[in-house]
C-alpha cells in the first residue's frame, strides 16, 4: 500500500541503533512533538541521544572502542588473533550503525532527492543510514600486525612476566587509532526492503551514497542539539562551577542582536542615556521574556525579568548585561538583583534561555537551513523542584513554537530524557518510550526500547493505568522491580520488613504501588509489557459461600453480596463451564468451602476460588515465568498455614489478613504489654489458640480497629522485637533472587588483555561513559 505524502513538516518516525554501547539492535519510535525516554538506571536512554547527536553532527573523533556493543569485542580480539585474517578481502570488522526514518512531504522532496530509491517513489518515509565503519579493514588489520610485529622482541620470554607491550590485541590497537581507522559513511534505504518494524530484509544492500553529497545532504535535513543536565548555577558560593543567568543572558544578546542599520544609533545612545540602553535592551529580549512569561510559575506574587544596564559607559563592549527581578511587574519601580531570586527559578529561566539560543542558532542558519532541528533534553528534573518540572515540560512546547513562514517550511521535535515521575503525570504516558535492561550481568547486557502508545492503543484498561498511576507512582517506569501491595498497613510496614528479610533490595530501585487486591490484578499486563520482576503481596480474604440460587446458604444474607464469575486454571484447557460464585461475609479461613474474594487470586494467579485449594498451592502454582511475550516473572504470595505455640499447645493456623497473619506468628509479644500498643492485645487471656485466632478475627474485623495505628505501632517499636509474617518474609526472599544489583562486569577481553587490565569494574565504567 503506498503511503500518502505528509501534510505536515518533515519529522523523525524512528530511529535504529546497532552496535553502540548496550544496544545490539534498537529501534526507538519517535512522537511527532515530544518523546518522553524513561527506563530505570543504566537502561541506555542516554546513550540513544548521544548516538543522535554524535553521527548526526558528524563526530567521529569522540568515538573510542567502548563505544562499541560489549558483544563485538571479543569478534575484534579473535579476528586479530588470527594471523590469517589480514590476508582475507572481505572481512570486516564490526562497526556502529545509525537508521534515520523520516516523514517527509510532497514540497521537501528536492531536498532528499539523493535518498529516493528510484524515480517511481510514491511515499512518505524516507530511510538515511549513517555507519561508523573501518575504512579498509583488511588494511587496519595489516597496520596491527605491522605494530605487533615490532614490538614482538619486546616480550618476556619468562611466563611468570605478564608485561605485554603495545599492542597487546586489535581492542588494544584500536582504542589508540581508532579515528584513523574508521570514518562515517552514509547510506540511502528503501522502505520496501525493510518489514513493519524496520528490520532489513534478507539480500538487501544499501545504496552507498557519494561522500562530497552525504554531508551536505544531512545538514539539510535535520540538526540536533543538546541541552545537558550538568547545569551548574547557583550563586557565588558555588565558587568555579557557578554561572549566573546575567552570563547567560549576555550570550543570548550576543548571539541574537538585531541586525539592523539602527542598531548604531542605539549603541551609539548608550553613551548619552542608560535609559536609551535600557528600551535597546528590552526591545532584544522583549520576545524571549514574553515567552518565558508563559511559564505561568506557580504564585501570583513570583517576580518578573527585567534587563537592565550595568555598564560603564568607556567599556562598553567588554561588560555583561544585569538580570533584575521586578518586584512589581514593571521595568521602572523596585528590582533586585539575580542572585537575590530562589535558585530553582534562576535554573528554570536559565534553561528556557538556552532552548531558545539554541533554536535561534537555528533559524539564524540561513543557507542550508535544517528542515528539522531535535532538541535533546537531559533530565530537566536535575535543579528543578517538582512543581517546577510541570511548569517546564507543560510550556516547554508552546515557548520553542515555530512562528510566522518558518512554521510552514521548518519543523521541530523535542527528545527529553527523565526520571522524574512528575514530568509523566504532567504529559501522560502516550509519548513514553521505555527503555528495558535485558540480559545478565558481563557481555550479554542490552537494552531494547517499548512504545508505550502501542500498549495503551490496545489495552482495555488504558484509562484506568491513566488516572491511578497519576494519582499514585509513574516511578514504575524508572523501577528495578514492582511490589504490589493490599493497602495503606503493608506499604508503611513494607520499608522495615525488606530490612529484616532482604536487605539486599534496599540497594534496589523498587517501586511499591498500592493497589489491593480489588485491582493488583489489572496491572498484569503492564507488569508484562514492562517486563521487569514483580511481587504481589495479597489477602486470602475469606469469606463464606453462597449458591447460585440461594439456596443452602452458608452464610447471613448481606445487601452487599455480589457476584464472582471464575474459569479455574486448571479448567480452562479442557473447556469447562466457568463456576459462578456468590460471595457472602467475611469468615476464618478454616470455614467449611470458605471461598476467597480476592480478585487477584481469582483472575491472575493462582486462578483458584477455595481457600482450601489456596492453602494447597505450592510456589510453583504462584509464580508466573517469563515467556517468549514478556520477560516478566511475578510471583504472588498470600497468607500461608503456619505453625505456632500458646502455652502448651501446637496448631497450624492461617490469617485472613495482614494484621491477623501478624498478630498469629507474633502472639507472645502482640499479648504482652510491650506489645499492646499495636492494638492486637486481648483482654482475656485466650484458653486455646483456637480461641486465640477466632478473637483476633473479630479484633481486626471490628469497627474499633485502626489498621494505621497497627502500622505505626510496629514501626515504633524495635524491629528486634517482632518477626516478618512468613508469606511476606517467602515473597521478598524471592523478589530478592530476581534483583540483581551487580557492579558490571567487564569482559576479559578488555580486563585481562588490553591496556587497561588494571582497571577495576568501577573504573572501567567511569571511563567508558557508555551508560546514562
Amino acid at each position: 500500500m503506498i503511503n500518502k505524502i505528509s501534510k505536515l513538516t518533515m519529522k523523525i518516525n524512528c530511529f535504529r541503533i546497532q552496535n553502540f554501547r548496550r544496544f545490539k539492535n534498537i529501534l526507538v519510535d519517535v512522537e511527532s512533538d515530544i518523546s518522553i525516554l524513561v527506563g530505570a538506571n543504566n537502561s541506555g536512554k542516554t546513550s540513544a541521544t548521544h548516538a543522535l547527536d554524535m553521527f548526526v553532527n558528524n563526530q567521529k573523533d569522540k568515538f573510542t572502542i567502548y563505544d562499541f556493543n560489549s558483544s563485538c569485542w571479543s569478534i575484534i580480539n579473535d579476528i586479530g588473533d588470527d594471523p590469517n585474517q589480514s590476508i582475507i578481502d572481505d572481512i570486516e570488522l564490526p562497526q556502529i550503525s545509525l537508521d534515520l526514518w523520516f516523514n517527509i512531504r510532497e514540497t521537501d522532496l528536492h531536498r532528499v532527492l539523493y535518498l529516493l530509491p528510484d524515480l517511481t517513489w510514491e511515499g512518505s518515509i524516507i530511510g538515511l543510514r549513517i555507519v561508523f565503519q573501518p575504512k579498509s579493514s583488511r588494511e587496519t588489520l595489516v597496520r596491527f600486525m605491522e605494530s605487533k610485529a615490532k614490538v614482538a622482541k619486546y616480550v618476556p620470554k619468562e611466563k611468570d612476566k605478564k608485561y605485554k607491550p603495545w599492542p597487546k590485541n586489535l581492542i588494544d590497537f584500536l582504542s589508540k587509532h581508532l579515528s584513523q581507522e574508521y570514518e562515517f559513511r552514509y547510506y540511502s534505504l528503501d522502505q520496501s526492503k525493510f518489514d513493519e518494524q524496520f528490520n532489513q530484509k534478507e539480500n538487501y544492500t544499501p545504496l552507498l551514497l557519494q561522500n562530497d553529497k552525504s554531508k551536505p545532504l544531512v545538514k539539510s535535513l535535520l540538526r540536533v542539539d543538546t541541552l545537558h543536565a550538568q547545569r551548574y548555577l547557583s550563586d557565588q558560593a558555588s565558587n568555579a562551577r557557578s554561572e549566573d543567568l546575567s552570563k547567560c543572558l549576555s550570550r543570548f544578546y550576543k548571539r541574537n542582536l538585531e541586525k539592523r542599520e539602527d542598531d548604531h544609533d542605539a549603541l551609539s545612545a548608550l553613551f548619552d542615556s542608560e535609559t536609551q540602553l535600557n528600551e535597546h535592551l528590552k526591545s532584544v529580549f522583549n520576545d524571549m521574556l514574553e515567552r518565558l512569561g508563559e511559564l505561568g510559575y506557580p504564585g501570583v506574587s513570583n517576580p518578573h525579568l527585567v534587563i537592565k544596564s550595568a555598564l560603564n559607559p568607556t567599556t562598553i563592549m567588554s561588560q555583561d548585561t544585569k538580570v533584575h527581578y521586578s518586584m512589581d511587574g514593571t521595568s521602572n519601580g523596585l528590582t533586585l538583583p539575580d542572585n537575590y531570586n530562589g535558585l530553582g527559578f534562576k535554573n528554570l529561566i536559565y534553561m528556557v534561555v538556552e532552548l531558545l539560543d539554541l533554536q535561534a542558532q537555528w533559524i539564524d542558519e540561513k543557507e542550508d537551513r535544517a528542515l528539522l532541528q531535535l532538541i535533546i533534553i537531559e533530565e530537566p528534573e536535575a535543579h528543578l523542584h517538582a512543581q517546577l518540572q510541570q511548569v517546564f515540560i507543560r510550556q516547554i512546547l508552546n515557548i520553542l513554537k515555530i512562528t510566522d513562514e518558518d512554521a510552514y517550511y521548518y519543523g521541530m521535535q523535542l527528545a527529553v530524557t527523565t526520571h522524574s515521575p512528575h514530568i509523566l503525570y504532567e504529559r501522560g504516558f502516550k509519548p513514553v518510550r521505555y527503555f528495558r535492561r535485558e540480559g545478565i550481568a558481563g557481555t550479554d547486557q542490552h537494552s531494547v526500547a517499548l512504545n508505550l502508545s502501542t500498549f495503551y492503543k490496545d489495552e482495555p484498561e488504558k484509562y484506568f493505568f491513566e488516572r491511578y498511576m497519576k494519582m499514585t507512582h509513574c516511578d514504575l517506569f524508572f523501577a528495578d522491580a514492582a511490589i504490589l501491595v493490599e493497602g495503606n498497613v503493608e506499604r508503611i510496614l513494607l520499608p522495615a520488613m525488606i530490612e529484616k528479610s532482604a536487605d539486599n533490595l534496599t540497594k534496589a530501585y523498587l517501586s511499591i504501588l498500592e493497589v489491593g487486591g480489588a485491582y493488583a490484578y489489572k496491572f498484569k499486563s503492564l507488569i508484562e509489557f514492562l517486563g521487569i520482576p514483580a511481587l504481589v503481596i495479597t489477602d486470602l480474604d475469606s469469606v463464606k459461600q453462597k449458591t447460585v440460587d440461594g439456596s443452602a446458604n452458608m452464610g447471613d444474607e448481606d445487601e452487599d453480596d455480589e457476584d464472582v464469575e471464575l474459569e479455574i486454571s486448571d479448567s480452562a484447557e479442557s473447556g469447562e463451564i466457568i463456576k459462578k460464585y456468590l460471595i457472602g461475609k467475611a469468615c476464618l479461613p478454616d470455614f467449611e468451602n470458605a471461598i476467597t474474594s480476592n480478585q487477584t487470586l481469582v483472575k491472575w494467579l493462582p486462578k483458584k476460588v477455595l481457600i482450601s485449594d489456596l492453602l494447597a498451592c505450592n510456589s510453583e502454582n504462584l509464580i508466573q515465568n517469563p515467556t517468549e511475550a514478556s520477560l516478566s516473572t511475578v510471583y504472588i504470595t498470600f497468607q500461608r498455614m503456619v505453625e505456632i505455640i500458646w502455652g502448651e499447645e501446637k496448631h497450624m493456623v492461617v490469617g485472613r489478613t495482614l494484621e491477623e497473619a501478624f498478630g498469629l506468628e507474633n502472639t507472645e509479644w502482640c499479648q504482652s504489654s510491650e506489645g499492646k500498643h499495636v492494638g492486637l492485645k486481648l483482654r482475656t487471656k485466650p484458653k486455646s489458640i483456637t480461641e486465640l485466632t477466632e478473637k483476633i478475627h473479630k479484633r481486626v474485623k471490628s469497627n474499633s480497629f485502626n489498621k494505621t495505628s497497627f502500622a505505626l505501632g510496629v514501626l515504633s517499636s524495635s524491629s528486634e522485637e517482632w518477626i516478618v509474617p512468613k508469606y511476606i518474609e517467602e515473597g521478598l526472599k524471592w523478589l530478592d533472587r530476581q534483583v540483581k544489583v551487580d557492579i558490571p562486569i567487564v569482559p576479559k577481553e578488555i580486563l585481562e588483555e588490553n591496556i587497561h587490565s588494571d582497571m577495576t569494574s568501577a573504573e572501567y565504567e567511569s571511563k567508558k561513559q557508555s551508560n546514562d
